[in-house]
């Protein structure tokens, strides 16, 4: 029986054949490659999942008006952002139901922070509408990185600039910002494209401009942004 346990010990050193059912050393074995296979950051944005979330401001008397915003997390499109003095469940409700409908399928899910006016919208209507809610944990704001960071742009584009009288001027503001944002700001992570834009590649099937072709300009926000476009 000792002669027998030294030689199986033996063999699985040096890597024979399997005795008795007793596996062999690994290193001995041609390793299978394994498939490539997507990070989870790839596989995040190509899913079709929202973030929202707040962002308070302060009107010319003082008073708070909180900024709702809507934002994709595949190519960054910004579906809402509005302000209101008194938001509450009902309302972000209606917000988030008007988006939903513009959509020809829904989203999987919607990333969202522990904001007590998203606990029933959280526990009742998302699950009604058959959309998954992604809750970020307490006091962890960057598990909604993707608005977070809008937030911040949005604060460093027209809030730095401009000082908003009412609900109604930031509504405005938020308005023709949320159509230069889409349209004509670019972004790192579309390479360069705004969220709304033509993919480039569709861009160079077309004809390219000749040296006489005239460029007209827009202006956003009272002049505080432009974008540039080939005339027609």
């Amino acid at each position: 029986m000792q002669h027998f346990i030294s030689f199986t010990e033996s063999a699985l050193v040096f890597g024979c054949g399997p005795i008795n059912g007793l596996s062999l050393n690994r290193r001995w074995r041609k390793q299978l490659a394994r498939e490539a296979e997507p990070g989870w950051l790839t596989t995040l944005y190509n899913q079709h999942i929202l973030a929202i979330d707040f962002k308070c401001v302060l009107d010319l008397a003082g008073n708070t008006l909180y900024i709702f915003n809507v934002i994709d997390h595949g190519r960054r499109i910004l579906h809402r952002s509005i302000a209101t003095y008194r938001p509450t469940s009902q309302w972000v409700e209606q917000q988030l139901r008007n988006i939903i409908m513009t959509f020809e399928e829904l989203p999987e899910g919607i990333v969202m922070g522990r904001d007590p006016i998203f606990g029933p919208i959280a526990k009742r209507f998302l699950p009604r509408m058959g959309i998954k809610p992604l809750r970020a944990a307490h006091k962890c704001p960057w598990q909604n990185g993707i608005v977070e960071h809008f937030h911040r742009t949005l604060n460093e584009d027209p809030l730095r600039y401009v000082q908003p009288l009412n609900e109604r001027h930031l509504n405005r503001l938020l308005s023709e910002y949320q159509q230069y944002y889409n349209r004509c700001r670019p972004h790192m992570s579309n390479s360069g494209e705004s969220p709304a834009s033509e993919p480039i590649e569709m861009l160079k099937s077309r004809e390219r401009p000749t040296p006489i072709s005239k460029v007209k300009r827009r202006t956003w926000l009272g002049g505080l942004h432009s974008s540039y476009h080939q005339a027609a």
